[in-house]
This record gives C-alpha cells, structure tokens and sequence, in this order.
C-alpha cells in the first residue's frame, strides 16, 4: 500500500466520524473506500517517472546535509520540518510555491507536470485545518493525490470501466474534505 492509498484509507475513517457534516451520498464509507482504491489505481503516474540526472549538491541538500535551516524546536509537524529544510516553507508556515513544485514534480515530463500544478493550484487554495499542524499541511497532503489523480493526463488514464464511476464519486466526496475548515 502506498503512502497515498494509506492517507486515502485514513480519510475514510476520518469521513466515516464526522458523516453528521457531508452529504447522505458521502456518508456510504464502505463505496468510498472501494471507490478510492479504485481511483487511485486509474492513472499511471509511475510509468512517466524520467530519469533524473542530480548533482551531488542537489542529492546532499534532499537529505538535509549542507546549508539547510535548522527545523524549529520540536513543534513542527514533521513534513513542516522537511519543506522547511528544503526551502518550500518559510518560518512563517507559509508555502514556496516553486519550490513545492520543484521537490514534488521534479523527474516528470511536461504533461504530468501540468496535471501536478492544477493540483497544487486547487489544494493550495483550501483552507486546510491547522489544529494539528500550523500549516494545515495534513489536508494539503491528502487533497494533492486526490487532485493529481483527477487531473491525470488522458494518455496515462486507465480504461477499465470503473475509473469514470470513481472519479465521480470521488470528485463529489473528496476524501480530504474533512481536514478543511471551511469552503
């Protein structure tokens, strides 16, 4: 299971608790859950993944070594702390847009690029929760597989019969609604 099937799943339980607050068709978690393993599985992002030639500089400052900032004392959340170290947050828990970009659609060809930008346009636009962590980043990080799975270039799209049913279910239940605070 990928780490995004497993945020996936979790929003299923987190939908499954607070189903006083969406819709009647939302609240049926057992065909969410089946329809996110569906969605998930409908667009081949793993096959566009180019090989990325890095200098040793780049492959030191992605394992935090070199003239990367200190994470703060403790309070981060821990992908606060990594974007802080990378330079795509600043102290003040705020984004880097281009730098998000660069770290997360780094190695992709164009296409799948553009798909990842939409993404992150829309999920960065949300109001995330920020009760457990300052940047609302747990909410960002469980809308952007969503998104880049919805935005999935049609040449990487999967035929199989279930992929439109998916996307419909998924595009009218967003698993990460929950983590938002208001629309």
């Amino acid at each position: 299971m990928t780490c995004s099937h497993f945020i996936a799943l979790l929003s299923v339980v987190a939908l499954s608790l607070s189903s006083g607050e969406i819709n009647e068709e939302c609240k049926d978690i057992e065909n969410l859950k089946t329809q996110l393993e569906n969605f998930y599985g409908c667009c081949d992002f793993e096959s566009m993944i180019e090989r990325v030639v890095r200098t040793a500089e780049e492959v030191e400052t992605d394992r935090f070594y070199g003239k990367m900032p200190l994470a703060s004392e403790g309070h981060d959340c821990f992908m606060e702390c990594v974007l802080k170290r990378m330079g795509a947050m600043g102290q003040d828990f705020k984004f880097i847009r281009e730098k998000l970009d660069d770290f997360f659609l780094r190695g992709y060809p164009e296409e799948v690029k553009q798909a990842g930008k939409l993404a992150f346009d829309k999920c960065l636009s949300k109001n995330f929760s920020k009760k457990y962590c300052a940047s609302g980043i747990n909410g960002l990080m469980m809308c952007l597989p969503e998104e880049l799975v919805m935005n999935c270039p049609a040449n990487i799209w999967s035929s199989h019969e279930s992929c439109p049913i998916a996307k419909k279910a998924i595009k009218k239940c967003p698993s990460y609604r929950v983590m938002l605070e208001q629309e």
